[in-house]
């Protein structure tokens, strides 16, 4: 496992998505299951770490910072 990221984080992909958040790892297939929101509607994917970037939040100005992991 990827030990930059972890269940309950918020990441995009490399190539640029809305923010989503870690919800689980399938260590089986090595990638992260992912949710976030489109509008109203609940969304889920997974993706391998290579395409993620790990994100942090803060309250008052939303995304502020990504790294690579």
């Amino acid at each position: 496992m990827n030990s930059e990221i972890k269940v309950g984080d918020t990441v995009k992909l490399k190539s640029g998505s809305p923010i989503m958040t870690v919800t689980l790892y399938r260590e089986m297939f090595e990638q992260f299951s992912c949710s976030w929101f489109d509008g109203k509607k609940l969304m889920s994917a997974d993706f391998s770490p290579e395409a993620l970037v790990k994100v942090s939040l803060d309250s008052d100005q939303g995304y502020i910072q990504g790294s690579y992991v």
